[in-house]
């Protein structure tokens, strides 16, 4: 049995392979179940193309700025907190309201996913604080375009006769938006292997497998684990 040491060290081996941290993401999709297995790689790909695309569209209208720069440029509130991240039992690291306009980070999982950042060498932990921003701000953008990417791939959840129900694959979102924040912050990873880092030195995840809610105008699609407070 692989120790939670060799876990780690095959993780951060696969820091930037977006296909394998892209299965993990859609892997934990409410609808992961009805996507054709022979479509998951092209998906995972579009998805990740997608964000990279809109990344390089940014920095190349806004060269010199950082996440949090560009984002007020769109007149995007953040605000930072100190209140308690976690609903259901699953880790809110950051949060876009649409109707507020607002990115809200906590300040705990900064702090906690810094240190990660600094033990494992992955670069500098000051930047994390933009990678939250740039990830929130791709789904700012997802709004501005009425979600058109999302909408272009749904699998059908329900059939009856003529009568069929079709659903967006949320976790295609939180695919670009990783693609998105590692290509306009230049970090060398998926954020993603944060959260992935952290549930195997914390142990088994929390039965809550994922939580949807429209408190906040999207998907809240975060790995969940145990937070050391609630131990």
């Amino acid at each position: 049995m692989m120790s939670k040491h060799d876990s780690i060290a095959a993780l951060l081996e696969r820091a930037d392979d977006f296909q394998y941290f892209g299965r993990l993401l859609l892997s934990r999709d409410p609808v992961y179940n009805l996507v054709p297995k022979d479509r998951i790689p092209e998906l995972i790909a579009l998805a990740n193309d997608e964000g990279i695309r809109k990344a390089k569209e940014i920095r190349a209208r806004y060269p010199d700025a950082d996440a949090a720069g560009i984002a007020e440029m769109f007149d995007v509130k953040i605000e930072y907190s100190d209140d308690k991240n976690t609903m259901f039992g699953v880790v809110i690291h950051c949060e876009y309201h649409n109707k507020l306009r607002r990115i809200r980070i906590y300040r705990r999982s900064l702090k906690k996913l810094r240190t990660l950042i600094e033990e494992y060498a992955l670069g500098d932990g000051a930047v994390l604080k933009q990678v939250f921003i740039a990830h929130e701000f791709y789904h700012f953008l997802e709004d501005l375009n009425a979600n058109a990417f999302l909408d272009a791939y749904k699998v059908t959840t329900l059939r009856l006769g003529p009568i069929k129900n079709d659903s967006t694959i949320a976790a295609l979102s939180e695919i670009a938006a990783q693609a998105f924040a590692k290509e306009l912050t230049g970090v060398g990873y998926y954020p993603c292997l944060l959260d992935e880092i952290n549930m195997r030195r914390s142990g088994p995840p929390v039965p809550v497998a994922r939580q949807a809610s429209n408190l906040f105008g999207h998907l809240i699609f975060r790995i969940p684990y145990k937070d050391e407070d609630d131990q």
